[in-house]
């Protein structure tokens, strides 16, 4: 049976509550997949979290997919927070801490 092109869209899927952004489509809503490690920061997802699964392929086993938390989503595209603001980088610091500050940033620094 061929799937509805109307009911498919992209292979990357979020989870949680909306948080406006093009890829919360609700065609793309999955259950929030709680206990999975965020590929960032390596903390568990939880019940509260909202974030997006993509495809990955480590070459060897079984395609699959990671979850990243929101922010942390947001820091692997953007960049640590001290690269955003011109500094050098800190990365002693904690990913999903600086995955915040990154968030943080962004809404005060909206790109244009």
């Amino acid at each position: 049976m061929e799937a509805d092109l109307d009911d498919v869209i992209g292979t990357v899927r979020w989870f949680g509550k909306s948080w406006g952004a093009p890829v919360c489509d609700p065609r793309a809503h999955i259950p929030t997949p709680i206990g999975s490690r965020c590929e960032g920061c390596g903390h568990p997802v939880t019940e509260d979290d909202n974030g997006v699964t993509m495809p990955y392929w480590d070459g060897t086993s079984r395609p699959g997919f990671v979850a990243f938390h929101r922010e942390c989503n947001l820091r692997h595209v953007m960049g640590c927070s001290a690269s955003l603001r011109g500094e050098g980088h800190d990365h002693e610091r904690d990913y999903r801490e600086d995955a915040l500050a990154v968030e943080q940033w962004i809404m005060q620094n909206p790109l244009r």
